[in-house]
């Protein structure tokens, strides 16, 4: 079966002459749950920021099912399927937690985005409940929730999750 993601000999860097990722290389199965484990440092986010076009490698490929996607913004890379939940929030704090699903959704075809959001209250129960709470005032763990609400709403075909 061919990779859903494939990384080739990504060489990475946040300088021109210090590289983060020397020659990295993955394939990771469609339908696969794949963890990258490593020391703090070791590049993890690097790697996940190079896959989703926040970084630009300065060698090697991305391959989304066989699609080259190196350098690809992640706005282009949402159409293609790919969503990103980054170790640091990504929520709008002042906003409820219906409305940081709300701005998701509405990147959705008509009709679907309703109903895809009461499906996400539906598979978490502690968001309905606090659906009109600012996403802010939310803990930690409710927070990392919500992310992967978003997430769920565009049923992604590959999900990065940054720790």
């Amino acid at each position: 079966m061919a990779p859903l993601l494939e990384v080739q000999d990504l060489v990475v860097g946040y300088a021109a002459d210090i590289d983060i990722l020397q020659s990295v290389s993955l394939r990771v199965s469609p339908l696969a749950i794949t963890g990258l484990i490593g020391l703090n440092g070791a590049g993890k986010s690097t790697l996940m920021k190079a896959i989703y076009g926040f970084l630009k490698p300065k060698r090697g490929r991305v391959l989304l099912a066989g699609e080259e996607i190196t350098g690809i913004a992640p706005h282009h890379l949402l159409r293609k399927g790919v969503w990103y939940i980054p170790q640091e929030s990504s929520l709008f704090p002042f906003l409820s937690v219906e409305d940081n699903l709300r701005l998701v959704a509405s990147r959705l075809d008509r009709g679907q985005g309703e109903e895809r959001l009461e499906e996400v209250f539906q598979r978490f129960p502690d968001l309905q409940e606090k659906r009109r709470e600012r996403a802010g005032n939310l803990s930690g763990g409710q927070q990392k929730m919500l992310e992967v609400a978003k997430a769920l709403l565009v049923r992604p075909r590959l999900l990065l999750v940054d720790e």
